[in-house]
């Protein structure tokens, strides 16, 4: 009867003990993906845009009026380097700037000279977040609630 004691006083300690935490035992977080250029290309009647990134991140796009401009917030994401305002130009996108919105969020931000349609999409192989404006179509189509994805 006293080893039934002595076993059962063990497992109760055991029980009861703290085991280490998840998030301090587990692996390491990922570090952050960089930003690290932005570089687009005009056509006819739009233009595209490509944010290359070092790795996949999750991301939210939005689009704002008065004045019309489109933000891309790039989450758990950095710059490499500070990336200079973007002159396009091209009669679509008046300027492209970027900058650490806050200590894990990098935001793209498009000014544009009207409005426009526009889509985003990731593309992989290397890891990059595309932009595509468009002068043709109105933004009422586009939904004012933010879309957030994952690449």
């Amino acid at each position: 009867m006293r080893r039934y004691g002595r076993i059962t006083l063990f497992l109760l300690i055991f029980a009861f003990s703290p085991l280490p935490s998840p998030i301090a035992g587990g692996p390491a977080e990922a570090p952050p993906a960089v930003l690290n250029a932005i570089r687009y290309r005009p056509d006819q009647d739009s233009l595209r845009i490509v944010l290359e990134l070092s790795s996949p991140t999750v991301f939210a796009d939005r689009y704002l009026h008065n004045p019309d401009r489109v933000y891309i917030d790039l989450d758990h994401t950095s710059v490499a380097d500070p990336i200079a305002p973007i002159e396009t130009g091209d009669g679509i996108v008046r300027l492209i700037r970027s900058g650490q919105h806050d200590k894990e969020t990098v935001r793209i931000v498009i000014e544009l000279d009207s409005a426009v349609d526009y889509k985003v999409f990731p593309l992989t192989s290397p890891d990059r977040v595309v932009i595509d404006i468009s002068k043709k179509g109105t933004v009422a189509q586009r939904p004012d609630s933010p879309a957030i994805r994952t690449i």
